[in-house]
């Protein structure tokens, strides 16, 4: 008795690049196949990347967009998937920080969030220029927070990037006690 053993082509794939990056820095890639594919290639600038899963893309200097192209086929038939990466030539203005909060209360912790592009080496809440934490460096984007007492304010973040620092901030009143 003899057995023989088929593979049946089919799959896709899907690139996964951050969505802003430093000018003449490099940046991350990665290629998540599922199932069979025949070949995939990721296209960038003048640079092509053959069946690498994992890679670097080298941003060009200056400020702008970077088109990235991946395809792969399947079958003898291709499929494209287009994506792109904006770099600066410093660090850009930051999105500002949105602050919540479940209960109004003066004493109800309040919550900071903020949403960035991968890629920073520190991250630093502040509350009227102070770090919320001094002891580090690392501060999740997702920060609860207690105020001391009722009055208005400044939440702002520095996010340090390998091109500079990435600041935003906003004003939050904390009402006192409802009599």
């Amino acid at each position: 008795v003899s057995a023989k053993a088929y593979q049946v082509k089919g799959g896709s794939a899907s690139l996964q690049v951050p969505a802003a990056g430093c000018a003449g820095s490099s940046v991350p890639a990665h290629v998540n196949v599922t199932g069979i594919l025949d070949s995939f290639v990721v296209t960038y600038g003048s640079t092509t990347v053959r069946n690498q899963t994992d890679f670097s893309i080298n941003l060009p200097s200056g400020t702008g967009t970077l088109p990235v192209t991946l395809t792969y086929y399947v079958c003898g038939t291709s499929f494209t998937n287009n994506t792109s990466i904006n770099y600066y030539a410093s660090a850009p203005s930051g999105p500002s920080p949105a602050v919540s909060s479940i209960y109004d209360c003066p004493n109800a912790p309040r919550q900071f969030q903020v949403s960035l592009p991968t890629g920073y080496t520190s991250f630093v809440w502040k509350v009227n220029g102070n770090s919320v934490d001094p002891s580090s460096t690392n501060h999740p984007l997702d920060y609860s927070w207690i105020p001391p007492a009722p009055g208005t304010y400044t939440i702002s973040y520095d996010a340090t990037y390998p091109c500079g620092t990435v600041s935003g901030s906003t004003s939050y009143t904390v009402s006192p006690a409802p009599l």
